[in-house]
């Protein structure tokens, strides 16, 4: 079927009580710009809009402008999963069959409670010069990657922008969030293509989990070097490739 352009949703979702089908986002009102219009954050097949509704209550709304292979199918295992697993660092989520309305014909949606916190390079490029922030940041990741493991999960998406840091619980603290769940894989989704990478499925089941945690690591130290070139204005040093016999042990032990 033909989906909806960019600005097709730009003007539907100027009016909620007629463009959604769910209750509370019947009532919410998108975010908008100086000049009035409604400002989405743009994706490769999707774009996300900011809802705010009674109660300071806000939500992040999905609506695709192309299609996917089994998309509800895949929706739907991952939030069963999710629900399951119970993780901290996960938001919930809700795929809506008859999400948006436009030009009197409904389109899927997923609606996923709004996270406002500072994306992973963000972070790092305000804190790039505090090595205990990134010291503690490494101390909390680590722990994420291995309940992942343990759930029997794979984000596959682990971009910056889909890695955020909240508010903790305690005060002067943080907390990490993900979001984005497109691409994710758990283990219902063994025999079904991604929704993100055009892999076989077979190889995909077998790699994805320890392949994700790679990823993470390698996100992580990205940000790292982009916060310090940009903190500095100079590309990061080389690392000398070996030690000499006499020189310190940098872990402050005798060997």
């Amino acid at each position: 079927m033909a989906w909806p352009e960019p600005t097709d949703y730009n003007e539907a979702i100027q009016s909620p009580q007629v463009c959604f089908s769910d209750d509370e986002l019947r009532h919410a009102q998108p975010v908008l710009s100086p000049l009035g219009l409604p400002m989405p954050c743009a994706g490769n097949f999707a774009l996300v809009y900011q809802m705010n509704g009674a109660a300071n209550q806000s939500w992040a709304v999905k609506c695709f402008t192309r299609e996917a292979p089994a998309r509800r199918q895949r929706y739907q295992a991952i939030s069963e999963h999710l629900n399951r697993a119970a993780l901290p660092f996960t938001v919930d989520f809700r795929y809506l069959e008859q999400g948006i309305r436009i030009g009197g014909q409904w389109y899927p949606a997923v609606k996923m409670r709004w996270v406002e916190g500072l994306t992973l390079n963000a972070l790092l490029r305000e804190h790039v010069d505090r090595p205990q922030v990134l010291q503690r940041l490494a101390q909390m990741w680590l722990p994420l990657a291995q309940k992942l493991r343990t759930a029997g999960i794979a984000h596959a998406d682990l971009q910056h922008g889909n890695v955020l840091l909240v508010p903790g619980q305690k005060a002067a603290t943080l907390d990490l969030r993900l979001i984005d769940y497109d691409g994710m894989f758990v283990p219902a989704l063994a025999e079904v293509p991604s929704g993100e990478v055009d892999v076989p499925v077979r190889p995909l089941a077998k790699v994805s989990i320890p392949l994700n945690l790679v990823r993470g690591l390698i996100r992580l130290l990205e940000a790292q070097v982009i916060a310090w070139e940009d903190a500095h204005g100079q590309p990061v040093p080389d690392l000398p490739t070996s030690v000499a016999p006499n020189s310190q042990d940098p872990s402050g032990g005798d060997g």
